[in-house]
This record gives C-alpha cells, sequence and structure tokens, in this order.
C-alpha cells in the first residue's frame, strides 16, 4: 500500500509527538517515589499513623505530588506559553501606539489633543510599553523554567517543541 505523502507526513508528526509525550512523562514516571530518607527534601509519602482506619496524608505532601505531576507541569507550561503570546500582542500593540504618538506633527497633535495632554499620553504610552517589556521579560523566564521543570533540564530540538506545542494546542 502507497501512502500520500500528506499521510505520510501526519504520520511522523503523530508519531514525533508521542514520542515527546514519551520523552517528557516516562522519566517522571519511572523515578517517582524514589529517593526517600524522610528529611523534607526526600519524596513525599502518605504515611499511616495508628491503622488503616486512622491514615494521615498531610498537606504538604499532596500539595507536592500535585505540583509536580507531569499533568500539572504541562500545564504550567501551557500557561507560561499563553501568557507570554498575550503578552506579546499587547506589548507590539503598545509599540505601535507609542510610535504613532512618537510620528504625530503638530497639526495632529493639536487635532488629536486640543486641550493639551500630548505630553501627557506620550509619557504614558512610554510608561506602558516599558511596563510590558518588563513582563514579557518575566513571562520568557517563567516559561523557559516551565520547559526545564517538564523536560528535567533536557533540551528539546525545534521539532519535538513544535509537537509538544502542537500537542498543548499552542
Amino acid at each position: 500500500m502507497i501512502l500520500s505523502n500528506a499521510t505520510t507526513r501526519q504520520a511522523r508528526s503523530a508519531k514525533r509527538a508521542v514520542l515527546v509525550f514519551l520523552l517528557l512523562c516516562l522519566p517522571v514516571s519511572l523515578t517517582a517515589g524514589i529517593g526517600g530518607g524522610g528529611d523534607e527534601n526526600s519524596a513525599p509519602r502518605l504515611t499511616v499513623s495508628g491503622g488503616p482506619e486512622q491514615a494521615h496524608v498531610t498537606s504538604r505532601a499532596i500539595a507536592r505530588v500535585a505540583g509536580e505531576s507531569t499533568p500539572s507541569r504541562l500545564r504550567a507550561y501551557r500557561a507560561a506559553v499563553e501568557r507570554m503570546d498575550r503578552l506579546t500582542r499587547l506589548h507590539a500593540r503598545a509599540g505601535r501606539s507609542l510610535a504613532r504618538l512618537d510620528s504625530m506633527s503638530d497639526p495632529e497633535r493639536r487635532s488629536a489633543y486640543p486641550g493639551g495632554g500630548y505630553d501627557a499620553a506620550l509619557a504614558a504610552a512610554r510608561a506602558t510599553h516599558a511596563d510590558l517589556a518588563r513582563q514579557l521579560e518575566q513571562a520568557e523566564t517563567t516559561r523557559r523554567a516551565s520547559l526545564h521543570g517538564l523536560t528535567g533540564g533536557r533540551l528539546l530540538p525545534p521539532g519535538d517543541l513544535a509537537a509538544l506545542h502542537r500537542m498543548l494546542g499552542l
């Protein structure tokens, strides 16, 4: 049976998405529960005190397990990418607005701001643009940290990163 090029590409793309998912999930599942020395930094454990009817699970252990699961890491990465995308669009819009204000001629300024206020509008546009640039930088740092936590510090080739984004609907 001969497959078309489009079908072959889709099959390769699906295969790559599965491989990326396994790359991200398998090491976590293989290492889950290893490393329990009983101190604060060891893997969280469920403790039973006084018998099965009095099983007690600390909220700290639940929070650590929930925060370190692969699905929660995937959600955190997706949220970081979405925030960065939103901030990128806002920063670009603020940049266009600032450029428009900066390039206004004197007659345009007088007609757009008949009672004055151009300087205040320009200062506000500059402040907004600078603030969004800082937020965008922080969002990029968060995105990188999320990806680092998701992959365990391993670098993903661009094709695998694209497959991950497709898998997450980004």
